[in-house]
């Protein structure tokens, strides 16, 4: 457990961690700290590989970070700072989900960079949630048995860009995901120039969209991007109810 508060300062490079029953590392920054993780590596530790809680003013930066492993999540990435999270090269293999991006305040924002979500056999390979705004971009997201990204809109704004949803959702169609879902609330989503391909579930293998009957609307754009072999009952490619 790492826990940086006031102006404190706090840097691990290129660190591996395995095989621990209760997580690989837990980095909680509150107030004006800096954490940074870079180059840092965590394998078939339980429970969540790498999980991450930042808030008041403090500042989060994520430069290489690889989880590999059964986990219940590999890298989970909460924000109610003030401050942006950046975040490059995250790589999750076999964790699931892979990734979770949660943002609880409205200014809370979550960037993301050349990441991949692989593999997650019981849940959808990216999760996102929470009231914040969230920027994927460039990631390669497959091969997760659930599905590929989950979206929970709570009004919040989500961009997902230069990046490839593929081969995901069950190969007996029975999954609700394929390759995107967004179950919303007054969100925002957009797609752009992306890549969606190979994907399975029983609706909308390509995009689902939908709300609860006491729910918002949101609103999802798609703009220069792909959606390309995916295979559902119905609405291969996109399904929209709104």
């Amino acid at each position: 457990r790492l826990v940086a508060n006031g102006v404190a300062a706090v840097s691990v490079s290129d660190t591996s961690v395995s095989e621990n029953l209760y997580g690989g590392i837990y980095v909680e920054s509150a107030e004006q700290s800096f954490t940074e993780l870079h180059g840092f590596t965590s394998t078939n530790n339980a429970v969540t590989q790498v999980e991450t809680y930042t808030f008041d003013d403090a500042t989060l930066t994520i430069d290489g970070l690889v989880a590999t492993g059964e986990a219940e999540a590999g890298v989970a990435i909460t924000s109610e700072s003030t401050v942006p999270v950046v975040a490059n090269g995250i790589a999750s293999s076999g964790n699931s989900p892979g990734l979770v991006l949660a943002t609880y305040e409205p200014e809370a924002v979550i960037n993301v960079t050349d990441a991949s979500a692989i593999g997650s056999v019981s849940s959808p390979g990216v999760v996102i949630y929470g009231n914040g705004a969230v920027n994927l971009a460039a990631a390669t997201v497959s091969d997760n048995i659930l599905g590929g990204i989950l979206v929970q809109n709570e009004e919040n704004v989500v961009r997902i860009s230069g990046s490839t949803i593929s081969g995901n959702g069950s190969i007996d169609g029975a999954s609700d995901i394929g390759g995107i879902l967004v179950f919303s609330d007054g969100g925002d989503v957009s797609i752009d120039r992306s890549t969606i391909s190979g994907n399975t579930a029983v609706v909308g293998a390509g995009i689902y969209s939908f709300r609860g009957e006491l729910q918002d609307p949101s609103v999802v754009r798609i703009t220069s991007s792909t959606i390309s072999g995916n295979t559902a009952e119905r609405s291969g490619a996109i399904q929209l109810e709104n």
